[in-house]
């Protein structure tokens, strides 16, 4: 393994890094294109010839690739949600405004029985 080899597989051994803050690296390795910078990541594990680096090459390859295809489906699915509880909260809203205009033009209209009112007429 060369000196370099031994850096990058130091480097990685000592950081975990979360899957969006691997997509800047991934695009400057790939010059501009995440997919080639996996690809180089995997062509320059393999060259290196050790089975620790073809090892997280491949872990890197795969995590990544499945973030590719999940963090959109999860923002969708959070913007989904967010949307439903806003359409809950404004139905919420609307029924506490219709009770609460429908009992109080009630109350004005004398919809509401008053005992002391009912005596009184007799």
């Amino acid at each position: 393994m060369s000196n370099k080899g031994k850096q990058i597989r130091e480097l990685l051994d000592k950081t975990s890094v979360a899957a969006p803050d691997m997509t800047k690296p991934l695009k400057a390795i790939g010059d501009g294109s995440m997919l080639d910078g996996i690809k180089n990541i995997h062509d320059y594990a393999w060259k290196e010839g050790e089975k620790t680096g073809l090892v997280k090459g491949t872990v890197i390859t795969i995590c990544t690739g499945i973030a590719i295809k999940m963090v959109p489906k999860g923002v969708g699915f959070v913007k989904k949600k967010l949307a439903e509880r806003k359409e809950h909260e404004k139905l919420g809203e609307k029924i506490y405004t219709a009770f609460n205009e429908g009992i109080n033009d009630s109350h004005e209209e004398g919809g509401n029985v008053n005992e002391e009112n009912e005596k009184t007429e007799e």
